[in-house]
């Protein structure tokens, strides 16, 4: 037995069911479910601060901290934690002094979240441009199409939500920073999944969330914000837990040069602890087998439906630019429907498929809890509801 089948053991939910929706929403693991039992049950029948294991919250935070960091390839002054990933990038946009005529260009097919963080700037005549992906595609030579020297920032998904499409992050990040243009990724479709090093990747500031690819409750966000960066970006407002110093009485703040600077007062320390959690244990599976695992799932599935003539496994990008999304599309004659799945115990979507040129398609998220046996059991739904 291969490691990853002995860790789908740890997701109850993945026993009794085909759960390819990750992109949404991802499986708890029974360890995190624990360790967040404990904690409340603490709460309820103690009181006080919690114990995680013989040691109190702040050693919890800067395990969690250094787990976070560990994952992304990044010290762990940089990383401070928050409620959501739109939060976590508000550090960036509302922290940059952006000046009239500015822009920043993002993905035309972004998630909404990271459209929408952008929205305010455009209220002081930033410029948001929309860059118009190619089948999915957002690289260099399309972004130098709609960059210019007014350009401040390319804000990125390292996977796009909509396609599965994962970037070349080191190629952009150096097409970036040789251009003095700050890279900002949102890690939510990839980190957990996909290999990330901030450094190698030249970004400048990532944000992430706990309850995809992460497999958290919900709740708990965290950034990446470089050293550099943290010397000039604005901070128009602070908590107690961004002072240098904590629980140290003084009548003034000092704020400190890490990213906790971002904090405010006290956190969720259940969510937290979770990701810390679950962090260690990416760190542990190991990065690149975990992503190895993935694709080699995502390959099954393609050789598997060749003999669907119905069904067309859109993307069919480099192993390079694959991450755990996966998007099919259906001929008209095909019958699949979300009840379909449903009944075969399959949790996942039929979708409109207009922008894949198709009537209807299908995401699905394969994660390290699934296996060929999962990817078996909807080629047979698909088979079944093909023919």
């Amino acid at each position: 037995m291969n490691k990853f089948e002995e860790e789908r053991k740890q997701f109850p939910a993945a026993l009794t069911q085909c759960y390819l929706d990750t992109g949404a929403t991802g499986l708890v693991p029974q360890y995190a479910y624990d360790a967040v039992k404990k904690y409340q049950d603490g709460r309820l029948m103690i009181g006080g601060d919690a114990d995680w294991g013989g040691y109190g919250t702040v050693e919890m935070l800067r395990r969690s901290r250094a787990a976070v960091a560990e994952m992304l390839g990044c010290a762990a002054e940089d990383i401070c934690f928050g409620s959501n990933t739109s939060e976590m990038m508000r550090i960036l946009v509302e922290g940059l002094q952006l000046q009239p005529g500015d822009n920043v260009l993002i993905s035309d097919e972004a998630f909404f979240g990271q459209k929408y963080v952008w929205h305010f700037q455009e209220v002081k005549d930033v410029e948001i441009r929309k860059i118009t992906p190619v089948c999915g595609v957002v690289d260099t030579a399309l972004i130098e199409k709609y960059a210019d020297e007014h350009t401040r920032v390319v804000s990125l998904d390292l996977v796009e939500n909509s396609t599965g499409y994962r970037i070349d992050a080191e190629k952009i990040g150096a097409w970036c920073h040789e251009r003095g243009i700050i890279f900002a990724a949102d890690a939510a479709q990839a980190a957990g999944a996909v290999q990330i090093d901030v450094r190698n990747m030249h970004i400048d500031f990532l944000a992430g969330n706990d309850y995809k690819w992460m497999m958290g409750f919900g709740g708990t966000g965290y950034a990446y914000v470089s050293e550099e960066l943290r010397r000039y970006l604005v901070q128009r407002s602070a908590g107690w837990m961004a002072d240098r110093d904590l629980f140290t009485e003084k009548d003034h703040l000092e704020l400190s040069e890490t990213a906790s600077r971002y904090e405010y007062g006290y956190p969720n320390v259940a969510g937290i602890r979770c990701l810390g959690l679950t962090a260690e244990r990416y760190n542990t599976l190991g990065r690149e087998e975990i992503e190895t695992y993935i694709l080699s799932l995502n390959r099954y599935l393609e050789e598997r439906l060749e003999a669907v003539p119905e069904v067309t496994f859109w993307s069919d990008y480099p192993q390079k630019n694959r991450s755990g999304i996966i998007i099919l599309t259906f001929g008209k004659d095909c019958r699949i429907t979300d009840d379909c799945l449903k009944k075969a115990g399959i949790a996942a979507h039929i979708r409109d498929g207009r922008m894949y040129g198709a009537e209807r398609a299908m995401r699905i998220a394969v994660h390290y809890y699934n296996n060929r046996e999962d990817m078996d059991r909807l080629v047979q739904v698909l088979e079944d509801c093909c023919r």
